[in-house]
């Protein structure tokens, strides 16, 4: 009886230990795809105001002439 209190008490040891271990392994993967994308997105954002800018000066040089 004592055998089988002592295994069940280190399956759930286990099991809890997993569940700890997975749970703040998917927290920190998700919080560095989302560093990544925010960085990613940010970078994009500049490029396209960067091109926007561009377009504009065209334009207004267009205009001008």
């Amino acid at each position: 009886m004592f055998e089988v209190m002592l295994m069940l008490k280190i399956i759930l040891i286990s099991v809890l230990i997993s569940v700890v271990l997975s749970s703040a392994i998917t927290i920190f993967a998700m919080r560095i795809m989302s560093e990544f994308i925010t960085r990613f997105l940010t970078q994009t954002e500049d490029r396209f105001d960067q091109k926007l800018g561009i377009y504009k000066q065209l334009k207004e040089h267009d205009i001008s002439k």
